[in-house]
């Protein structure tokens, strides 16, 4: 049976928000002046791919009726390894930001730690979106 029923608060982080497409991962403070947003990450995990091959990828994502996905924000990336590194390969996962014409932003889920590399490396990737918050 197939609950089509929206859901206004959101789940406990960690569980399924199953009409909003994904795992919450929680709220994520709005910068320079942004409003703040819910970070919903999908449960899609595919083969390690060059940079710009998983922003295409992340594009494609589509969970629940929802087209919006993306590659997380190094923000957004920095909270998934706090509230739900175990969802995640403890290995490199691109960002959706660039450091550089030919370097993108990484987040590492086995220690944390944040880096560029060469948007050529295979890493991993995750699609997220994300809504305001009402």
């Amino acid at each position: 049976m197939n609950d089509t029923t929206v859901t206004t608060k959101p789940p406990r982080i960690g569980e399924a928000w199953l009409e909003q497409g994904g795992i919450y991962a929680g709220l994520v403070r709005g910068a320079d002046g942004q409003p703040d947003h819910h970070l919903i990450l999908a449960e899609a995990k595919p083969e390690a791919m060059a940079w710009q091959a998983a922003v295409d990828w992340a594009a494609t994502v589509e969970v629940d009726g929802h087209k919006d996905f993306t590659l997380p924000t190094r923000r957004e990336s920095a909270l998934l390894f706090a509230n739900l590194q175990d969802k995640f390969e403890p290995k490199w996962h691109w960002t959706s930001e660039q450091s550089s014409r030919n370097y993108a932003w990484g987040q590492d889920f086995d220690d944390g730690l944040q880096d560029f590399g060469d948007k050529y490396y295979e890493g991993r990737a995750r699609a997220v979106r994300r809504f305001k918050v009402e």
